[in-house]
């Protein structure tokens, strides 16, 4: 289980000026093998909380709990995958080589052989031995997708990975996420700006408010799997989007913003 009990993060400035805080008293939980989307206003600290789960950014109170243990326990024992908003690679490398890294940096015994594995999964194996700066975006995502699962991580944190793709290549991405999730059910925590992937492809989406923030509503999803794109149309489908939307656009207007 993930636990997050009475998180507070603040950001430091200088010492002339107040420190801001990002988030203040934020609670949750997600069951092992869950799968869980963040959906907030722009600037609300999303990000901030996936640093938080992968023991990368420090909380200036609470706890994050992974399995009983502390995040960056659980991130040193490389059982956690991240992916960031912008893939970035090493260019001097192949993709493979670069795919590969990640499981040699985790100790894990035939690499090259698990890297090409995840990126025939994720349908790029045929740009294994091209450089980053060859491949379009989409290619680039499926690659810093299977560098994240190379080494077959317990946790998988997805920080808008896809936002920057049309929609036809989120929805392919996302349901060869969700094969791959229903095989081997990671626990997963999805930041997204997109109200319909986070209900197609979570157990709840979760609701932050503006800053400093805390979670304003969990909702929980409650079709069968597997899902495909079909199911927007379904009448319950849009009755969910529509209190999501709905409790996001408060955030919004408590935040003072327009909600495009």
């Amino acid at each position: 289980m993930l636990r997050v009990v009475d998180l507070s993060v603040s950001y430091m400035l200088n010492t002339s000026i107040a420190t801001p805080k990002v988030i203040e008293g934020m609670s949750f939980e997600i069951p092992k093998g869950g799968y869980c989307s963040v959906v907030g206003p722009s600037g609300c600290g999303k990000t901030t909380l996936l640093l938080c789960i992968a023991g990368l950014v420090q909380p200036a109170a609470g706890k994050i709990e992974l399995d009983g243990m502390s995040a960056a326990t659980v991130r040193e024992g490389h059982r956690i995958g991240l992916v960031f908003q912008k893939p970035v690679f090493f260019e001097w490398k192949t993709v493979l080589a670069n795919v590969a890294l990640a499981a040699e940096i985790s100790g894990k015994e035939g690499a090259t052989n698990q890297a090409s594995r995840y990126l025939m999964e994720f349908h790029s194996d045929g740009f294994a031995s091209a450089f980053p700066h060859e491949l379009s975006g989409g290619m680039l995502s499926r690659a810093a997708l299977a560098r994240a699962l190379v080494h077959e991580p317990d946790y998988l944190l997805l920080d808008e990975a896809f936002n920057h793709l049309d929609e036809a290549l989120r929805d392919t991405i996302n349901l060869d996420i969700q094969n791959l999730w229903l095989s081997r059910k990671p626990t997963v925590v999805a930041v997204t700006h997109s109200i319909s992937e986070a209900i197609l492809m979570s157990d709840s989406v979760l609701v932050m408010s503006r800053k400093p923030s805390r979670i304003l509503q969990s909702f929980e999803v409650p079709f069968e799997r597997p899902r495909f794109t079909s199911l927007r149309a379904d009448q319950r489908f849009t009755a969910l989007a529509e209190e999501i939307r709905a409790t996001l656009g408060y955030a919004y207007r408590e935040a003072g913003d327009a909600l495009n």
